[in-house]
């Protein structure tokens, strides 16, 4: 937390947010969101916003795994990762892809958003 927080201090149209409790406010005026797997991933396919994903535990792996394999986040690696690499270059490599985040906005736009987003749940159960 205290790393990502310090590497986005200095990027532009960046703001670290953590645990707000009106999250709905960021996530309808973003673009793209920077975060974990977790039930937030879920609001953001509701709502169509495309994501980078940081795995933060072994226990999510799978899931992280299959949901990058149909196209339906961008993974950025696993949290351990980051020291080893640099941060901002990571983040920076994959916006500049706009085209790859216009596609997975439409993939989620039209698959998974709101009437159509229990189909996330159908979609990526984990046997």
């Amino acid at each position: 937390k205290y790393f990502i927080e310090t590497e986005c201090q200095d990027l532009k149209n960046f703001k670290y947010i953590f645990s707000p409790k009106n999250i709905e406010k960021y996530m309808l005026s973003s673009d793209i969101c920077i975060g974990s797997l977790g039930i937030s991933l879920y609001e953001r396919f509701f709502i169509g916003l495309p994501s980078m994903i940081i795995g933060t535990s072994a226990i999510q792996e799978r899931l992280h795994k299959k949901l990058f394999d149909k196209k339906l986040i961008i993974s950025i690696g696993s949290a351990k990762e980051f020291c080893g690499i640099n941060f901002k270059k990571t983040i920076l490599k994959n916006l500049q892809n706009l085209n790859k985040i216009k596609e997975l906005k439409n993939k989620i736009l039209t698959t998974y958003v709101y009437d159509n987003s229990i189909n996330v749940l159908r979609e990526l159960k984990i046997k």
